[in-house]
């Protein structure tokens, strides 16, 4: 519980209730701007604690095996002890600037976000999973991830380029397939594209 607490401050999840609204005072943006200051020291903190309970040698980095601890003990879709599979914490190591040397104190934010985001994901991406997987190989191919965003796309065929750019963004552990860690990823490169595309027809890129 004491971990999941500083994974939940350390991304910015507030653990307390909202104050509740009340009349505009003069010292309002004095109190928000406080109280940003103060979230942002708690998290700083607790980014702090996490590194120091999991970095056991004390590198200043995390290695794969103190990463596979840190989303066991964060993990709150399975049971209590359940550590996350050899593909997802490949997935977590590779997916970040940091690669195989493992999240710094700097990185390691990044590392939980992604993580619980998955977590929350990972029905859904199971379920999209098989649908798409016609193969049945645990994967999608560039031609069943095509599929898959033609879906996302209200069942407009994308182009090849398309597919190859949401596949070279995805594909983070490169060995040409999409994994079910590697669709969140696709679903992020595909509505990036999305938005980047349309906001070219209102302003030339």
């Amino acid at each position: 519980a004491q971990v999941r607490s500083f994974v939940f401050m350390a991304v910015g999840v507030s653990v307390a209730g909202k104050r509740p609204r009340g009349a505009a005072r003069p010292d309002d943006a004095c109190v928000k701007r406080r109280q940003a200051w103060d979230e942002e020291r708690r998290r700083r903190l607790a980014l702090r604690d996490l590194m120091k309970l999991y970095d056991k040698d004390r590198s200043g980095r995390l290695s794969k095996r103190q990463v596979e601890a840190l989303l066991t003990d964060a993990e709150n879709g399975t049971p209590a002890g359940t550590p996350p599979t050899a593909e997802e914490i490949e997935f977590v190591m590779q997916s970040g600037d940091h690669g195989a040397e493992g999240p710094s104190l700097e990185e390691l934010e990044y590392t939980v976000a992604q993580w619980l985001t998955y977590v929350q994901m990972r029905d859904t991406l199971d379920r999209d999973m098989k649908r798409f997987d016609i193969s049945e190989t645990g994967s999608l191919s560039k031609e069943e991830l095509r599929n898959y965003l033609t879906e996302l796309n209200d069942g407009t065929t994308v182009s090849d380029a398309e597919v190859s750019l949401v596949f070279e963004q995805a594909d983070v552990l490169k060995n040409g397939k999409i994994s079910r860690p590697e669709l969140m990823l696709a679903i992020s490169a595909w509505y990036t594209h999305l938005e980047e595309s349309q906001s070219c027809c209102f302003f030339p890129c």
